[in-house]
């Protein structure tokens, strides 16, 4: 999630990182979306179905206005709200990532239902090409560790089952381990995923 006016190349090279840590099918960015699908419906599709939402943040992001002079955030049907909201509503975990010096918003700056972003830990990303580098090294490794937590606790009920069919999918860095119950729930874990089950 970003604004296209206050941090649009940032957003673009984040997701270029992100490609080469994790698989495509992982990475979710409107640049990648195909024409002709409806927004609405697709964005949020992908929101619902992630473990994570990156909400980049720069110096701008708070303050954007609308033509009329109204602050998006304060309009329902800014998509840049509705993303975090989505996100909130799905038990989607919500990672801000502040860039260009930006500081993590305050609740008394945020509209009422955006509040909580206030009491989530900000990830600060320097665009010095120095620090680019380590400081998305040490994001993939934060990512990594929410990634294989959240994929632990989806699991383990899982394997409580006994109609539990295994199924390995895809080639390469898109071969996964599937795991379909007879009701139709199903869990995909990439074969690269690390991970201990505690007993």
């Amino acid at each position: 999630s970003y604004r296209t006016t206050d941090s649009s190349a940032e957003s673009i090279r984040l997701k270029e990182r992100l490609e080469k840590a994790f698989s495509d099918e992982e990475i979710h960015h409107d640049s990648g979306f195909p024409y002709g699908e409806e927004f609405s419906n697709l964005i949020a599709s992908k929101i619902r179905s992630s473990r994570v939402l990156l909400v980049v943040i720069g110096p701008t992001w708070l303050k954007v206005t609308s033509d009329s002079g109204t602050r998006r955030l304060d309009d329902p049907a800014d998509w840049v709200r509705r993303e975090i909201l989505i996100a909130f509503e799905n038990q989607v975990d919500v990672f801000p990532v502040l860039v260009r010096g930006a500081p993590m918003p305050k609740e008394g700056d945020l509209p009422e239902p955006l509040a909580r972003l206030a009491s989530i830990k900000g990830f600060n990303l320097r665009p010095e090409n120095e620090h680019f580098e380590l400081d998305i090294d040490e994001l993939v490794e934060k990512l990594d560790h929410q990634k294989q937590r959240k994929v632990l606790n989806e699991l383990l009920p899982m394997l409580r089952r006994t109609d539990v069919r295994l199924q390995i999918t895809g080639q390469g860095a898109d071969q996964a381990l599937c795991l379909e119950a007879e009701n139709g729930e199903r869990l995909k874990i990439p074969t690269s995923f690390e991970g201990s089950i505690g007993r």
